[in-house]
């Protein structure tokens, strides 16, 4: 448990968790790292290299989320996506599907295509 912390337009987290495991219909699902805010949950995956079927694998994961994490099935999920240095065309890829991308930036790691949120740049 993490206390909360400012993620400026999406607003504060209360939860944080990193290779988290949960038991869902007879399997484990495992997530590489989730963030609860008020009014979202991000789930990300983090690749050595991403590729479109990244983008695609995602999806599936964030449609059964809200089964396997009923508590948090109020809130808006944001897939997002995490490589070092990760193709322009996986984040042009990404963008329209509503998955943010995640690549180095000068000293940090930055959203790539925050427009994906659909709430501004």
């Amino acid at each position: 448990m993490v206390g909360t912390r400012s993620l400026g337009t999406l607003g504060y987290f209360r939860k944080s968790a990193s290779r988290l495991r949960r038991r869902f219909n007879g399997d484990t699902r495992e997530y590489d790292a989730l963030l609860v805010c008020a009014e979202f949950v991000l789930i990300d995956q983090t690749k050595s290299r991403l590729s479109s079927a990244s983008v695609d694998n995602l999806l599936p994961v964030l449609a059964e989320f809200p089964k396997v994490f009923p508590e948090y099935a109020d809130r808006r999920l944001i897939g997002v996506l995490a490589s070092l240095y990760p193709d322009p065309s996986i984040v042009t890829y990404a963008t329209p599907k509503g998955v943010l991308v995640m690549g180095m930036g000068d000293e940090t790691m930055d959203v790539l295509n925050p427009s994906a949120l659909g709430i501004g740049d």
